[in-house]
């Protein structure tokens, strides 16, 4: 995670929005599935607590492998994210967004 201050902009154009984590695929060994879903839940929950920007991103059709297990794990995450929005005002921003507070 990082801070609003930490994003390249030029003339108020957002440049770069570095990724806090790739969400891969889905693994068929399930230790390595729970290691990854509880790290990136640990890395949005700091970047919650601090107010810092967590930007998660994956490529859709990773997830064709295996379709139900992957939206399984979406779906965990995005509870997770729910439960960081009420304890910690926690928001979810599309790029635009992002690049209207990079403005300010």
């Amino acid at each position: 995670s990082y801070s609003v201050s930490e994003i390249e902009k030029y003339d108020d154009v957002l440049l770069a929005q570095k990724a806090s984590r790739l969400l891969r695929p889905s693994s068929e060994k399930n230790f390595v599935n729970r290691l990854k879903i509880q790290r990136i839940k640990d890395e949005m929950t700091y970047a919650a607590k601090n107010a810092q920007i967590y930007h998660l991103w994956w490529h859709p059709h990773n997830f064709g492998g295996s379709p139900e297990r992957n939206l399984k794990e979406l779906s965990e995450l995005l509870g997770h994210f729910k439960k960081c929005k009420h304890e910690y005002n926690f928001h979810s921003l599309n790029m635009n967004e992002v690049g209207l507070i990079v403005g300010n």
